[in-house]
């Protein structure tokens, strides 16, 4: 009987430090990425003037994403609201170091990084849909079934 109250009690205790790890690691990524859309909204320009401490913030902000999409099942977070979320923050701070409201220089530096980046994510999204389309027609007709069998056999 002892045993088993040991073994109760351990389970107790692990428990309880599974859960303060999950609210522990939940905890230190809002409040990174809270500071990080601080930092572009209040106009923090010890970051967002020197181009190597804004680039260490922007990689920090996609470590922290990463990171939260690595323990996905350990964080019970979704991993493609964590990479919106951090995204949004990126190109939050990334707009407001260019000082769009302050010259015009800076408002189009903003809009050729905006429409580079709109390129990008069109480029993508053209080529990812119709291969996602074409791989769920396939699908639907059991055609990975077949690979699956040639590759079993």
């Amino acid at each position: 009987h002892g045993q088993a109250r040991e073994k109760t009690l351990y389970q107790r205790f692990c428990l309880v430090f599974q859960q303060l790890a999950y609210h522990s690691a939940k905890s230190t990524v809002v409040i990174f990425l809270a500071f990080a859309m601080a930092t572009a909204f209040f106009g923090w320009k010890a970051v967002e003037d020197v181009e190597q401490r804004r680039n260490h913030l922007l990689t920090g902000i996609f470590a922290v994403g990463l990171g939260c999409v690595a323990l996905e099942d350990l964080l019970h977070m979704d991993k493609s609201s964590v990479m919106l979320v951090c995204a949004g923050i990126m190109w939050t701070v990334l707009a407001v170091s260019d000082h769009p409201e302050d010259s015009s220089a800076g408002m189009k530096k903003l809009d050729h990084q905006l429409e580079d980046g709109v390129e990008e994510v069109g480029k993508i999204l053209l080529f990812l849909l119709p291969a996602m389309g074409l791989c769920e027609t396939i699908d639907h007709l059991n055609g990975f079934a077949v690979v699956a069998h040639a590759v079993k056999w």
